[in-house]
């Protein structure tokens, strides 16, 4: 039986897939944590979107 794996943003049980960041710079950064949503993963990133009219570099 696999151990059970706890969401890195939300601390909630993974029950479903379990998502990760790749072989990436972030990844190796972060020492690969691990999430249960995208929305988990957007948000450890601090991910934000506008659209688009709105966006102002």
């Amino acid at each position: 039986m696999a151990k059970d794996l706890f969401c890195d943003e939300c601390g909630e049980l993974i029950q479903g897939d379990v998502y990760y960041i790749g072989k990436t710079k972030p990844a190796l950064v972060l020492h690969n944590p691990i999430f249960c949503s995208d929305e988990c993963v957007l948000d450890y990133l601090q991910v934000d979107s506008f659209p688009v009219e709105d966006f102002d570099e």
